[in-house]
Parts: structure tokens; sequence; C-alpha cells
């Protein structure tokens, strides 16, 4: 964590539950923030909660089957679920999207009423905007694919945009949304990329 007076990163002090030391391990993983807690769905088909004022980590309990082990997936909090989406599974590319409800503490596949699914999932960028979650992603021609998913119509949307997009990547990028009208993509592993992009959600509509 860093700490913005001194501007320098410090270790931030826990207790840890003895099944998340036990299953909590790998790489690649993504988080969510719900509350005061820190969400990240583990390696070994655990969701495990940072609480961040008891400074304790713990495996979340659930029902129902939950999403494989994988890596390179999308994780993100709307509502009062934490969805799954995407990620690689022992070298296998999962097309699932998943949810948990913490009302009734359950995993369950996402409806989806219309709408094609983003063929290739792992390893991509991520936003949420609005009551929309965006993927940019590589196509499989080596292009760069932007998709819509709308939580209240459950739909997916293949989206067309203006403008020199970013070079296919993977990887180690950060991708947030700034003042709910911007999404920056920074940087990735693949090929050392250290340029940065702004993409404007007020052209869409």
């Amino acid at each position: 964590m860093s700490s913005v007076a001194t501007a320098a990163w410090v270790d931030v002090p826990y207790a840890v539950d003895h099944r998340a030391a036990s299953y909590f391990r790998g790489g690649f993983n993504s988080c969510a923030v719900r509350g005061d807690s820190l969400y990240v769905f583990g390696d070994l088909e655990t969701l495990h909660e940072f609480n961040f004022e008891k400074k304790i980590w713990r495996v979340v309990p659930w029902n129902g089957d939950a999403p494989k082990p994988r890596q390179g997936y999308a994780g993100f909090h709307y509502g009062d679920c934490f969805y799954v989406f995407g990620g690689l599974t022992n070298g296998s590319i999962e097309r699932d999207f998943i949810q948990y409800d913490f009302a009734t503490r359950t995993w369950s596949v996402v409806v989806v009423n219309t709408g094609i699914q983003p063929a290739v999932i792992c390893s991509f960028a991520t936003v949420l905007h609005a009551s929309s979650m965006y993927s940019l992603q590589q196509g499989q021609a080596q292009s760069v694919e932007l998709h819509k998913f709308e939580f209240y119509a459950k739909t997916w949307t293949s989206l067309t945009t203006t403008g020199q997009p970013p070079q296919p990547r993977k990887c180690a990028y950060i991708s947030h949304v700034l003042q709910n009208e911007t999404w920056v993509l920074v940087g990735s592993h693949q090929g050392t990329y250290n340029d940065g992009y702004i993409f404007d959600f007020d052209l869409l509509y």
C-alpha cells in the first residue's frame, strides 16, 4: 500500500485465516472493493476477503458450483455480486461468466438474454461504467475488440469505435475510469509497452 504523505510503499500488517493461508496463491488475479473489504478470487475455487478495518484475510463461504481455478480473468463488483469473467485454467481459455451473490452466498451462471459473448477472453482489460461492463481484448485476427455487457438488459454488444485503438496486448496494464467519463489504459508486459490511451464514453452515445 502507498503512503501519500511519504510517497513510499509500506507493508500492510494482517492476520491470516488458516484456510486463506492454505488456498490463496498464484498470480494474474483480479480484485474488487465492496464496503470495507477487498475481494479476490483465488486459484483454487475460493473467493477471499481482506477486511481493511480488521486487517484479516478469510475465505468467503459459498453455495453452488464455484468457478474453476484460473488466472488472467476479470473480477469485479456490481450491485451486490462479485463477477468472474473468462480467464485461463491449465492453459485452456475459460469462456464462462459467473456471479457470486453476497446475499445468498451462491455462485451461479450469469443469464444473458441477447448478444454474443466475446470469443477470446483471457488477460484482457475491463472497466465498469454506468450500468455496463466494457471489455477490451485482442481479437482472433490480432485486432482489438471492444464489447459491452449491460447488466439490467443482460445483453452483449460489440462496439464500433473511432480513433486509433491500442495495439493488441495482454497482462500487467492499468485500466481505470476517471471522472465517470474516460477510460484510461496504460502499458503491458507483452512487448513492454509504456504507452497510454484514453477512451471517451460520451462518444458512444
